[in-house]
């Protein structure tokens, strides 16, 4: 399947795809939790503006699995639910 998954689409593609489910959960989930990009920023040492340009899509690279793990931690869900396409449902809603 992993094969299969990885000629249908290249590295762009899913990269583009992930950064996209990443940028909405985050704002998701900090706006869910009343917390403004400043506050969610310095749980990571970094400024709001790191946090707005990651919403937005306008960051260089997806931000490395330690970040969003922090991320996670910091909004209080678990990592996956930061990687996860809140759209794609799931066997059992069907």
């Amino acid at each position: 399947k992993v094969r299969r998954t990885m000629n249908k689409y290249n590295l762009s593609q899913i990269t583009k795809v992930l950064e996209k489910i990443i940028s909405y959960n985050v704002r998701y989930y900090r706006t869910m939790r009343g917390m403004d990009e400043d506050k969610l920023a310095s749980y990571l040492g970094k400024k709001g503006q790191y946090i707005k340009k990651l919403e937005n899509g306008e960051l260089k690279a997806n931000p490395p699995i330690d970040t969003i793990d922090k991320m996670a931690w910091a909004l209080g869900v678990p990592f996956v639910a930061i990687i996860t396409d809140r759209n794609i449902k799931n066997e059992k809603d069907e």
